[in-house]
């Protein structure tokens, strides 16, 4: 399994799928990055790495076959609405 920091990149542990490692680099994630990764490579996305995502990469995740990611990507929607919304009452 690999490790997250809180400056959303992802080390590899045990020679995990170094394409993550990558992608979690990147300034922002596109749609066409999700294609050639697995189901765990995704979920990392959509859970620690969804602020990195283009609109496009956001719907791939949310629209996902495979319940794990889609569920994930719903997740990481709702929090980050919750966190712009606390933050605009909190302006005001």
């Amino acid at each position: 399994m690999e490790m997250i920091d809180t400056a959303g990149t992802v080390e590899p542990r045990n020679g995990y799928d170094l394409r993550i490692t990558a992608v979690s680099r990147q300034t922002i994630i596109m749609k066409s990055d999700l294609e050639n990764l697995d189901i765990l490579a995704r979920y990392v996305i959509a859970t620690a790495l969804w602020n990195k995502c283009t609109e496009c990469a956001r719907q791939a995740l949310l629209s996902a076959q495979v319940p794990l990611i889609s569920e994930a990507a719903q997740l990481s929607q709702a929090t980050e609405t919750a966190q712009s919304t606390t933050a605009t009452v909190r302006l005001n």
